[in-house]
């Protein structure tokens, strides 16, 4: 209970097995993935397909998702070789990230942080509405400071994306 975001009578658990060995002393070990869902967001989807009498054949985590649409599907994984793909999804109000080692999903979480939350701080910054701060937040590069978005100064571009890196890392 202590480990899972969510009480464990508002959750739908799943779980598979990555890998099976055994360690020195011969004992075995595994290591799952668990998936934990809330009850209330898979009850809906249940009974939205119920009512549309559509057959539900699984439920698929965000992030899996990700993986799968980021991966490349003519790279090979060698065994044995160490390999890690990191796929993060930005969206408005919460961001997906996993973490795959080439093959199956070993880690996943959905924080509760978008892009609305850098609309606000540019918003602030700049004394603009947050649809203001959304086409400024499009338009900034964190990477290249000679693009400086129609309206700004360079030095005012140049707050905006201190902003900016002050709530990303």
């Amino acid at each position: 209970q202590e480990l899972l975001p969510i009480s464990l009578d508002q959750a739908v658990l799943d779980w598979h097995v990555l890998r099976e060995d055994e360690d020195e002393r011969g004992n075995a070990r595994r290591r799952i993935l668990l998936v934990v869902a809330n009850r209330g967001l898979v009850d809906d989807y249940l009974e939205a397909c119920r009512a549309a009498e559509l057959e539900l054949v699984g439920v698929d985590l965000e992030a899996f998702g990700l993986l799968r649409a980021l991966a490349d599907p003519g790279k090979r994984v060698v065994e044995g070789e160490p390999a890690a793909f990191v796929g993060v999804a930005l969206g408005h109000d919460r961001s997906t990230f996993g973490v795959s080692d080439g093959q199956v999903c070993e880690f996943a979480r959905v924080l509760a942080w978008g892009g609305a939350t850098l609309d606000t701080v540019i918003a602030r910054e700049r004394n603009v509405d947050l649809a203001d701060a959304s086409r400024i937040k499009r338009s900034i590069s964190l990477a290249d400071s000679t693009l400086v978005p129609d309206g700004l100064s360079h030095d005012e571009a140049e707050r905006v994306r201190e902003v900016v890196r002050r709530e990303v890392y």
